[in-house]
């Protein structure tokens, strides 16, 4: 079972989340968060996994 994270950074470390949850890589993040499966330091890899596959979609390198 996942543990609770900052309610402030959400486990970022990030220091402006204003609208991080709305963000599109952040939906793996809150379906996490809802079935409280989020482990200390998984937010992070979290963010950045979802936004290379964004990239990837994209046709970015």
């Amino acid at each position: 079972m996942g543990v609770r994270v900052c309610g402030v950074c959400f486990g970022t470390g990030l220091p402006n989340v204003k609208g991080l949850l709305r963000r599109p890589e952040a939906t793996r993040l809150v379906r996490q968060m809802q079935h409280g499966e989020l482990k200390p330091g998984e937010v992070r890899k979290l963010l950045e996994e979802a936004k290379a596959a964004q990239k990837a979609a994209r046709g970015e390198a």
